[in-house]
């Protein structure tokens, strides 16, 4: 496994916003000094202090025995083979459920320590490697909806393939490239 830290610095500007449309809402002048000092403490500490905000990442590769097929030497010397890896769904599946497995059992062993895990869904991926790519614009925006992405890599695949066209493959003939 591999483990990835991700550090950034910590922004509360949406936090201190909502706080001050809470001040702005209240009746009791007291509230609204108190609430007004609050907003000046954090903003002063956020200054002073680099707050920042980790995340870590367990990646769990996977690499099925049907395609690391042949010896190292075999491995290191022989030319890779021309053309995309073709996969059918039901291989895929299969794969999925293998990699799921060992990502249960990462979890069930860091659990034992007291570590919560959750596996991040395509979007959550997404917006992972966006960030990633992306550090210094990243924090302004947000991807809403990850279904309406598009590139030209994703409509090559639906040309190859057939699918994510009206006139689809059935599942069985379905061929991941």
């Amino acid at each position: 496994i591999q483990i990835v830290m991700q550090s950034k610095k910590l922004d509360l500007t949406p936090y201190l916003k909502k706080v001050s449309d809470l001040k702005d809402k209240q009746t009791n002048e007291l509230i609204k000094m108190q609430a007004t000092d609050y907003i000046d403490f954090v903003g002063n500490l956020i200054n002073v202090a680099n707050i920042m905000k980790k995340n870590f990442y367990v990646v769990i590769p996977y690499l099925p025995a049907s395609l690391s097929k042949g010896t190292v030497f075999e491995k290191i010397f022989k030319k890779p083979a021309a053309g995309p890896l073709r996969v059918t769904e039901d291989e895929l599946k299969r794969h999925r459920e293998e990699l799921v497995q060992r990502a249960n059992t990462v979890a069930l062993g860091l659990g034992g320590m007291g570590i919560q895990c959750v596996q991040l869904n395509t979007e959550e991926i997404i917006e992972l490697f966006y960030k990633i790519y992306n550090p210094e614009i990243s924090g302004k925006e947000r991807i809403e909806d990850a279904e309406q992405l598009t590139s030209s890599f994703i409509a090559d695949v639906h040309e190859k393939t057939g699918l994510g066209t009206d006139d689809r493959k059935p599942v069985e003939e379905a061929v991941i490239d």
